[in-house]
């Protein structure tokens, strides 16, 4: 008996041993998968704020890309915008002699003449277009009617060139749709200047006439620059030299509009029609230069 009860002791023991020995292998295979999940965790923290990190690092670089190429187009606009005024003012200074001398030596001509009211009428006009143009040139935009102004001044002037039979005439200047629109300064005198240069100067007719009407339209102002002159293809048979110095001026009034059409909300087109009667024969050209305002452009 006591040998039995040795034996049981022992199977006891052994089978309190064994369940020691079970239950210290069930807690290591829990703390084992309480580590796993927590490398788990630990992993996918990681790579959720690996992920997060990487996603910012491309929005930023995306974003400061995006800064850096906005910053670049505008400043290659307001260099763009620079030079051209640059060109503007250069082209004047180089144009304008010609026109200043004819200027001059009218206004002359009317002083030895003995024509002295006409000749300090026509020196107060000189002077207030030579401020204006000196004034403008250094302005991106100017308003519609103060380049008006500065158009019916420079026709004023002009007029002294044609000894009689010459006309022109403005109108539509004081619409009140136009009190807020604004375009490049001296947009319209290039148009004026081959309308009076190689359409009426050139023509043999009796009455020459220049006429500039501002329309109206729903979302848009029209300028219309018309004259009764030569047409431009038979101005295009003249030297070679002359119609290359007027392609370069309609190569930097399209410049001038393109670099406003990309700096404003505003936008400017023109078109260039030969007039011609009922035979198809040419009398004259008409410009039209189309504002669209911003409403109309949505």
């Amino acid at each position: 008996m006591e040998k039995k009860e040795s034996q049981i002791q022992l199977l006891q023991k052994d089978r309190a041993l064994q369940q020691t020995l079970v239950e210290n292998q069930k807690q290591q295979l829990k703390r084992r998968r309480l580590i796993t999940v927590f490398l788990a965790i630990g992993f996918t923290l990681l790579l959720v704020i690996f992920l997060m990190q990487y996603r910012n690092y491309r929005t930023k670089k995306k974003t400061s890309a995006r800064i850096q190429k906005e910053e670049k187009e505008k400043m290659n606009a307001i260099y763009e915008r620079n030079l051209a005024q640059s060109e503007i003012l250069v082209t004047r200074l180089r144009i304008n002699p010609h026109f200043l001398f004819n200027s001059l030596n009218a206004i002359t001509y009317l002083i030895q003449s003995e024509q002295n009211f006409k000749a300090i009428k026509y020196l107060k006009i000189f002077s207030r277009y030579t401020r204006m143009v000196l004034e403008t040139s250094k302005q991106h935009i100017i308003p519609l009617q103060q380049e008006l102004k500065l158009a019916n001044y420079y026709l004023m002037l002009e007029e002294n060139r044609f000894e009689d039979g010459f006309r022109f005439r403005i109108s539509g200047d004081n619409l009140p749709e136009i009190q807020e629109v604004e375009i490049p300064p001296l947009l319209l005198q290039p148009f004026i200047e081959n309308a009076i240069w190689h359409g009426l100067l050139p023509s043999n007719r009796d009455e020459k006439v220049l006429r500039i009407v501002i329309l109206s339209k729903l979302g848009s102002i029209e300028i219309i620059i018309e004259d009764n002159g030569i047409g431009r293809k038979i101005e295009k048979k003249k030297q070679s030299f002359k119609k290359t110095h007027k392609s370069m001026g309609m190569q930097i009034i399209k410049e001038r509009i393109d670099l406003y059409n990309k700096s404003y909300a505003e936008k400017i087109d023109f078109k260039i029609i030969d007039k011609k009667n009922k035979d198809g024969q040419p009398e004259g050209t008409k410009v039209l230069l189309t504002l669209l305002q911003k409403d109309a452009l949505g």
